[in-house]
């Protein structure tokens, strides 16, 4: 039996991000001259939608839109070629622009994340890189009518790309694979570099731009660090908009199966940066690039709920809606209001006495509509499984996903209903579910 509802104006889904994935023609013929209007009850806000004609029909809609810049791993038109997705093209700029070896300015700290485009690690605090973005980002605001936020890419320190080869000067490539060519760069890289520096480099670079910064890199990791390095910038930068974590709680194709990318401590990293920002009042965003697995999208959503914030959490569930082009899940339209706590500062705040983290909600809605009480319950250990925890409220069903789709709209079919089986007693290593009466 459903408890009366509390006096809550409650959305009808949890706020959206919507990404470049789909072209203008193709959302034109699937929905008309309308289309935004239609996404809108899912998105609340689209990075880079391509050209004036298409900002100006998403805005119209009410959706917000943001552009895309990358200063950070730093590309344009190099010797290997162009890269037209670039912005700004630091093919242009000085040496001072980068990251380079302590007397050598023509050998910049370098990576390639795709094997095939050379990118040189932007130093944030060169007021030359500044002005580059601040330009860019002027031209493209200017060009297509106006925007109201700029994401920046790759917002992480060297140390938090574990596992790329990072080179000074020009490495090279073969076979889809960088090699430094006997000139590897390793921590603590250069004099004019360190975490508090880049940091405040990173705060620097937002306060600089004309428009309110939203940094990817909350998704980012470091072993000696409790959060990532951005998620300071992001709590309390001048001029930011929020953080976004991308593939967190989530994984992707590469590492779908491996637990060690969604639980321990890469997730107490992923909780503690996002309820940092989400604390200081700013805005997260969770991307799902990959993963369309009912029973991942699950335990992915316990995990969010840890963070929860109806006004300030958004998600981007780009395999869900392929047909419909709103790329939104099911579990999109639950929202969860009047938790049973003050918000949490660090995991800390929701571990229970079993090592289980949990948090309980006392109004949860879908579309809309009271479905009364619920929590989430998540075990962080990778290795053990770990007792259910003794909740304030008795919870009898688990959470059940349908489908990949937020409606019956244009192929996409998908749902949610709330009498799954009850959550085991003992929960397995690495798991999460949602609990509902």
């Amino acid at each position: 039996m459903l408890t009366s509802p509390p006096p809550i104006v409650a959305r009808d889904h949890t706020r959206g991000a919507e990404f470049w994935a789909d072209s203008e023609h193709a959302l034109d013929v699937t929905y008309g001259s309308h289309n935004w209007q239609v996404a809108a009850r899912y998105i609340d806000v689209f990075f880079e939608p391509g050209g004036a004609r298409y900002n100006r029909a998403v805005r119209s809609a009410g959706i917000k839109t943001g552009i895309y810049l990358d200063p950070n791993l730093c590309s344009g038109a190099f010797a290997i070629g162009p890269n037209r997705d670039a912005g700004p093209d630091c093919s242009i700029l000085g040496d001072e622009a980068f990251y380079h070896r302590d007397g050598h300015p023509e050998l910049p700290l370098t990576v390639s994340t795709t094997g095939t485009q050379l990118q040189k690690w932007g130093n944030p605090a060169s007021t030359s890189l500044q002005a580059a973005a601040r330009a860019w980002a002027r031209k493209i605001d200017r060009e297509d009518g106006g925007y109201d936020v700029i994401m920046i890419d790759d917002a992480s320190t060297p140390e938090e790309w574990w596992g790329q080869y990072w080179c000074w000067g020009v490495g090279t490539f073969a076979g889809g694979t960088y090699r430094c060519a006997g000139h590897e760069a390793k921590p603590p890289f250069t004099t004019a570099y360190s975490r508090g520096q880049w940091q405040a480099g990173e705060a620097a670079l937002a306060a600089a731009l004309q428009l309110p910064v939203i940094f990817n890199g909350l998704g980012a990791f470091a072993a000696s660090e409790s959060d990532a390095a951005v998620a300071s910038v992001a709590a309390t930068g001048a001029n930011v908009w929020g953080g976004m974590c991308e593939n967190c709680f989530y994984g992707n194709q590469a590492n779908a199966h491996n637990p060690f990318v969604w639980t321990g401590p890469i997730l107490d990293a992923n909780l503690t940066s996002m309820m940092r920002v989400i604390g200081a009042g700013r805005n997260a965003i969770v991307i799902n690039d990959d993963v369309s697995d009912p029973v991942t999208r699950e335990r992915a959503l316990a995990d969010m709920m840890l963070v929860y914030d109806p006004d300030h959490l958004f998600v981007a569930g780009r395999p869900c809606g392929n047909v419909s082009l709103i790329h939104a899940c099911p579990e999109q339209a639950l929202t969860f209001y009047a938790p049973l706590g003050p918000y949490p500062s660090a995991p800390s705040s929701v571990v229970t006495a079993t090592g289980v983290y949990a948090r309980e909600f006392a109004a949860c809605y879908d579309h809309g509509r009271f479905v009364g009480r619920c929590a989430a319950v998540v075990n962080p250990d990778v290795y053990k499984s770990r007792p259910l925890p003794t909740l304030t409220h008795a919870y009898h069903h688990t959470l059940a996903l349908h489908g990949t789709g937020p409606c019956n709209c244009y192929g996409d079919s998908g749902s949610v209903t709330f009498d799954g089986a009850a959550a085991p007693a003992t929960l397995p290593k690495a798991t999460g579910y949602v609990l509902f009466p």
